[in-house]
């Protein structure tokens, strides 16, 4: 809307008559557009148009502003700031990220769904470092960067969470531990490409991953998926660790192999 005000079109004819006229198939219309703003900022247009000239005047317009104020200030605002609350509430506030627990909601989801996945745990290493030497300003950016590459490099399908501090966990649905290893291998890969510009200090990443076995809690995943990624802590980080199940009946989580990449 031009200058946030309402405005009557008498003649669609006219060189500034509304542009929502241009493409319709009659003739000698005239319209009317009200803002519709919420909290004062202009987030929409109600538009109406008739099939006559000079058809709208101050009193259509006081009317319709009327409606708008009813559908904007009201009820979008009431609408909006719902969703803005239940936006604060299932993400991280630095990241943008799922955060624990809407991470844990979308798990129980699948599980009712049947559905199996595989999950990678990983954190930047020597992050405590990296915030002593260069600033919490400085991890701060790191942290963003970071989840930013993990989504980046994620299936649109994937759920990729901030668990904690420099912690992350990302959940791949209908997906081997295999294919969290490769999803591991990519991120390590896009972010010396997202480091290169110098914004942020270098740094790694390290992770561990597995999958799920049915009946399993995430909150054992996930602590399967963390002993792979204390492993990799143990030899020298920057690093991607496979943490392999024995397929037992029983699904005792022995550790059968931990396989690595460097």
């Amino acid at each position: 809307m031009r200058r946030g005000q309402t405005q009557i079109f008498a003649d669609s004819a006219d060189l500034d008559a509304c542009p929502h006229l241009e493409d319709r198939a009659e003739s000698g219309l005239s319209a009317i557009c009200v803002p519709v703003s919420i909290g004062g900022e202009t987030n929409g247009v109600l538009h109406t148009a008739v099939a006559e000239t000079s058809a709208y005047g101050e009193d259509e317009a006081r009317l319709l502003e009327t409606i708008s104020d009813q559908v904007g200030g009201r009820r979008l605002g009431t609408i909006r700031a719902f969703a803005e609350t239940e936006m604060q509430a299932s993400t991280d506030p630095l990241t943008g990220l799922l955060n624990r627990r809407s991470l844990a909601d979308e798990v129980h989801r699948m599980g009712r769904e049947g559905w199996h996945y595989a999950l990678a745990i990983c954190d930047l290493d020597f992050f405590t470092s990296l915030n002593d030497t260069h600033g919490h300003e400085a991890g701060d950016r790191s942290l963003r960067l970071f989840a930013s590459v993990l989504q980046s490099s994620a299936r649109g399908v994937d759920f990729v969470s901030r668990h904690g501090g420099e912690e992350f966990v990302v959940v791949l649905p209908d997906a081997t531990e295999q294919a969290a290893a490769q999803y591991g291998e990519r991120v390590r890969e896009n972010l010396v490409l997202a480091l290169a510009d110098g914004t942020v200090p270098p740094f790694t990443t390290s992770f561990g991953v597995t999958a799920s076995e049915p009946g399993m809690e995430l909150d054992d995943v996930i602590a399967t998926a963390d002993e792979a990624l204390m492993f990799a802590k143990e030899t020298d980080r920057n690093r991607v660790v496979t943490h392999d199940r024995d397929g037992s009946a029983e699904g005792s989580g022995d550790l059968r192999a931990l396989t690595q990449s460097a």
